[in-house]
C-alpha cells in the first residue's frame, strides 16, 4: 500500500543503507591503506574519501533525517520516544565526528602524506587517530540502527 509514511520509511532505508555502507568502505579503505605505509596512495586516498564524503555521505545522512522527521511526523511518533531520540543524537553525533574530527584528520593526512619529507610520526598519529575515529563513528551509527530495529524503551 503507498502511503506517505512507506515512501519515507523506504527513502529512510535506503538513505542509511548508502550513510553506514560509505562510512563503513571509507574506514575500511583508510585502515587497509594506512597499513601498507604508501604515502602517495593515502594521499589520494584522502583526496577521494573528502569527495566521497561530499557526494555520498553527507546527502545520504541527511536524506535519513529529513525522512526520519517526515515518518515521526506523519506517524505520529513522540519525539521524546527513547529509539527516535537515539537515532537523532547519534545521527547529529556521527554528522558531528564526519563533519569535523574526521575531516580534519583525513586533511592533514593526505596533505603530509602528499609531503615527502613529512614527519613520520605524525603522519602514523593521523592514521591512528582516524581509525580510531571511524571506528567511534561506526559504533554510533551501528547503535542506532540497534535502537530503529528493536526500539527500546524506558
Amino acid at each position: 500500500m503507498f502511503t506517505v509514511y512507506n515512501l519515507f520509511k523506504f527513502l529512510h532505508i535506503v538513505a542509511v543503507i548508502l550513510w553506514v555502507g560509505g562510512v563503513f568502505t571509507v574506514g575500511i579503505l583508510n585502515a587497509r591503506i594506512a597499513r601498507t605505509s604508501e604515502r602517495s596512495a593515502m594521499a589520494a586516498l584522502g583526496q577521494q574519501s573528502a569527495v566521497f564524503v561530499r557526494t555520498l555521505i553527507g546527502p545520504a545522512a541527511g536524506t535519513a533525517l529529513v525522512a526520519g522527521l517526515v515518518m515521526i511526523v506523519d506517524g505520529g511518533i513522540e519525539f521524546t520516544t527513547l529509539w527516535v531520540l537515539w537515532g537523532l543524537i547519534a545521527l547529529v553525533l556521527s554528522m558531528f565526528l564526519g563533519s569535523g574530527p574526521i575531516r580534519r584528520a583525513g586533511e592533514e593526512l593526505a596533505h603530509r602524506s602528499s609531503i615527502p619529507e613529512s614527519d613520520g610520526a605524525r603522519v602514523a598519529a593521523l592514521r591512528n587517530r582516524l581509525r580510531s575515529l571511524n571506528a567511534v563513528n561506526l559504533v554510533i551509527i551501528f547503535s542506532a540502527v540497534w535502537a530503529m530495529v528493536f526500539k527500546p524503551t524506558l
